[in-house]
This record gives structure tokens, sequence and C-alpha cells, in this order.
């Protein structure tokens, strides 16, 4: 399956991710992201497997997942990899994130990408986000001292956050 929508072919669907899709989460993130170990310098190392996700599924196959984490008022994206490209599933992913968010009470949304992902700060500044934050050698340093596998052309970590009204 790659591309877009085909005529009688089931739209994207999210749900809760479960048990049995912690497998599933580790490969795509070790697919999509390198490692299903991933690192920002505010938070150090951490694995994906070890919060709560969102799966989307196309012709009920799974094609992505959305590591989503709650403080206070602030919901943010921790991980999201999606192993199929241009059919909907980021965009769904997040969308769903945002009413999980605004149904806990939550007043901001966060994420944290890389220089380099070109396709998700798009995704991102289309569904409303802004830059808050660039840290310029983030992704170095974290490179230096929690995961030297992080490729070398990625430098800086962007901090993109939206309020987030609640219903």
């Amino acid at each position: 399956m790659t591309g877009g929508f085909s005529p009688g072919r089931t739209p994207i669907r999210v749900r809760a991710s479960g048990a049995d899709d912690r497998v599933w989460i580790a490969r795509a993130a070790r697919d999509v992201l390198g490692s299903e170990r991933q690192a920002y310098l505010g938070r150090g190392l951490f694995v994906v497997t070890e919060f709560p996700a969102l799966v989307a599924e196309f012709d009920t196959a799974p094609v992505g997942f959305l590591a989503w984490e709650i403080e206070g008022e602030v919901a943010e994206t921790l991980a999201i990899a999606c192993t199929e490209r241009r059919i909907g599933a980021g965009t769904a992913l997040m969308v769903a994130f945002h009413e999980l968010a605004a149904n806990a009470g939550c007043r901001r949304l966060k994420v944290i990408t890389t220089d380099t992902n070109a396709g998700a700060r798009a995704l991102y500044e289309r569904l409303g986000y802004g830059i808050v934050e660039v840290r310029t050698g983030a992704v170095d340093e974290c490179r230096r001292t929690l995961k030297p596998e992080i490729p070398p052309d990625m430098h800086d970590e962007i901090e993109y956050g939206r309020p987030l009204e609640v219903p």
C-alpha cells in the first residue's frame, strides 16, 4: 500500500493502543525513527513503548502511532511515526490527540522535532502550531551524552506549541 486513498478502501481510524500493539510500535519506531529509544535534551532518554499511545489503522492494519504524555494542562506528543506516507495517518493521529487532550482539560499542546524533519514541521504548522523555541545544538548534545546513534546531520531541537480550546 503506497500513495493515497483508493475508492472503496477504509479511511484512517485512530484508536488507543493496547498491550498487543507494543511490539508493532517498537518495530515502527525502529523503522521510521531509527529506534524505540528517543532523546530530547530537556527530557533525556526515553522509550516510546513506555508511554500511552494512539494507533492509526488503514484497512485494519496499523500504519502509525503517536506516543504522548500529559503533565498538568500541557499535552505533549513524544513521538509520532507513520509507516505509510501520504495517506493522512499523521494528521489523523494529531487530530485524535488534540481531542484526547481537550477532553483531559489540557490548555496547551507541545511537540519537539529536529531541524532536519521538514515533513513533521510542515504537519505541525498546518495544524496551527508555532515555533516556541529553537534549541541550537541540542541534538548534538543528545548525540554526545545520550544517544550516539542519532544521525550526524541533525543539530537543533525545535519545540512547537499551540493553545487548545477546552470543550
